[in-house]
């Protein structure tokens, strides 16, 4: 079995990382069915944000919509706040705002590899729409330590962090 690590250090990395992975993410996103990424999601965001949700640090979202656009996927994402429960929504209701880039500033910052103020200042990431409710979501994103997420979480950004910093 090969070791993710190993390949991201192997030098068929560049070549398997533009030409087939990214595209592949793309296209699986964008036609998994809704049911499907929503199930994923509702054991994922509970997980990740866990801390957050029992503080009570995502109440600011009770009832708003954020979408996050992952402009190199051609994927959008739409998030809410129900019931103290984060879930994903149809990208059929207009979002409040929109934070959008490229997977790999995403990936960057969850990894905490690159501070959010400097992703927006460098237009690597874009706040459209109502941009104090962005704010917020920046600083949420910006208060997370990532030693309070899952190990898996954590391991899984690692290897993404490193997987992105090869090209």
């Amino acid at each position: 079995m090969i070791k993710l690590a190993s390949l991201v250090n192997s030098p068929i990395h560049h070549t398997v990382h533009h030409s087939m992975i990214r595209p592949m993410v793309g296209m699986a996103a964008r036609h998994c069915p809704f049911s499907l990424q929503k199930k994923v999601m509702g054991k994922l965001l509970p997980q990740a944000f866990s801390e957050a949700l029992r503080d009570g640090d995502l109440d600011f979202l009770q009832d708003r919509f954020v979408s996050l656009k992952i402009d190199d996927l051609k994927y959008r994402l739409t998030l809410t706040l129900t019931n103290n429960q984060l879930q994903i929504i149809p990208n059929t209701k207009p979002a409040e705002v929109t934070i959008g880039g490229n997977l790999d500033e995403f990936i960057r910052l969850a990894a905490r590899k690159e501070d959010p103020d400097t992703l927006f200042f460098q237009r690597r990431l874009t706040i459209e729409g109502n941009t104090e409710l962005g704010l917020e979501v920046k600083n949420l994103i910006d208060s997370i330590d990532i030693a309070d997420l899952p190990n898996w979480i954590q391991r899984s950004l690692q290897y993404a962090d490193l997987f992105i910093a090869k090209h």
